[in-house]
């Protein structure tokens, strides 16, 4: 951890897990192009519990797998946690 990363290496290094970005670059629609892996974790709260406090306006949450609709959250509304 700690280095700039493609969001596709960041998919590969860490398959199926939420990650907390820092320094996140994006493209025009908005989408996750880059950025430093500070954390990771298979579940978005444990994620959340471990980030606390050490996130910044350049922190996101992303999820590096496929999100499936449940508990009636739209796959927009989960796939793009952030802390802004």
């Amino acid at each position: 951890m700690g280095q700039k990363m493609t969001w596709n290496e960041i998919k590969t290094s860490y398959p199926d897990q939420w990650v907390s970005l820092e320094n996140a670059e994006f493209d025009v629609s908005g989408e996750v192009v880059a950025g430093i892996v500070i954390g990771n974790d298979p579940d978005l709260k444990n994620l959340t519990k471990k980030s606390k406090g050490d996130h910044g306006s350049s922190h996101r949450f992303e999820y590096t797998g496929e999100i499936k609709d449940f508990l009636g959250f739209a796959k927009w509304d989960i796939g793009h946690a952030h802390t802004d």
